[in-house]
């Protein structure tokens, strides 16, 4: 299992890259992969890990936390780790942000109903990855992101009021570019595309 293992720094004051991570050993080699990419993919790649490993970083946190709130102990979790955990949580400033946050996801926003999305413990960069997957590695529109995040599976709707209002203006307004667009030979609206993007949100 992957122990994360604070370094000289404050484990809660750091960013998560500052962590090691020790592997089992008992597993064996394979742990270890090795990835290579074109150069130019290098500042992508990077951002595509930062945003993967926090993701994760994250996730890890909030389970220890749960754990914690059962009065147990994970079983697998640095000791120095899972003490500093403890003093963090235990601090007053720290319970009063997680009771603002939960306050804040619980709100009306002003008459319109909670926050409302459809991703479970899935993060949006994972369905973004999904989507991109499904569409054989091109890259997808901002808006059929938000739109697969919010949609109800059941009823094909958009629960969410300000989503689904959003996301009625800008496919409003995509319509209207796309009309406007002179056609190209192949029936394409040229330009359309590139001006789409700026509607994103």
């Amino acid at each position: 299992m992957a122990l994360a293992r604070a370094s000289k720094y404050d484990v809660f004051h750091a960013p998560y890259r500052i962590f090691e991570v020790e592997c089992d050993s008992s597993r064996g080699p394979g742990v270890v992969q090795e990835f290579t990419w074109e150069s130019g993919l290098t500042e992508t790649v990077r951002q595509k890990f930062n945003e993967k490993a926090m993701d994760s970083y994250m996730k890890q946190i909030n389970t220890w936390k749960t754990v914690w709130q059962n009065n147990k102990r994970p079983r697998y979790i640095n000791e120095t780790v899972w003490e500093q955990l403890i003093v963090h949580w235990e601090k007053d400033d720290t319970a009063a942000t997680s009771r603002k946050n939960s306050k804040n996801r619980k709100s009306d926003r002003g008459g319109k109903g909670m926050y409302v999305h459809n991703l479970g413990a899935c993060s949006m960069s994972s369905k973004e990855d999904q989507l991109i997957e499904a569409n054989d590695g091109n890259p997808v529109d901002r808006l059929q992101l938000i739109k697969e995040a919010h949609t109800n599976k059941k009823t094909s709707q958009i629960q969410d009021a300000v989503i689904r209002s959003v996301v009625d203006l800008v496919e409003t307004r995509k319509e209207a570019l796309l009309s406007s667009q002179p056609l190209s030979d192949d029936g394409d609206s040229t330009g359309a595309s590139t001006n789409i993007v700026a509607l994103g949100f």
